[in-house]
């Protein structure tokens, strides 16, 4: 389990940013408005290796190059550009 926090620890970031966004609303109780932000994380786009894809195959993208390292006993390690494309409407 702390391998899995660790993998997608880098792109927490964006996570946090949506959450702070939600929270400016003051708000005392998550509304379905709130929840589909919530629900849509893994599908933001991020960049990773210069390519813009949802956040969810990014993560699979990281996963996968830790394994190709293990593999082949050499850093190949796939880590986010960019978790913030320009003027992206990730707050929905």
């Amino acid at each position: 389990m702390p391998l899995a926090d660790d993998l997608i620890e880098p792109f927490r970031p964006l996570v946090d940013h949506m959450v702070h966004e939600l929270a400016k609303e003051e708000i005392k109780e998550l509304g379905r408005e709130q929840k589909q932000t919530l629900a849509g994380i893994p599908l933001v786009d991020c960049t990773v290796e210069g390519e813009t894809s949802p956040l969810g195959v990014a993560i699979l993208r990281t996963a996968t190059s830790l394994a190709n390292s293990y593999r082949e006993r050499r850093n190949l390690l796939v880590l986010p550009d960019s978790l913030f494309p320009p003027k992206q409407a990730c707050l929905m």
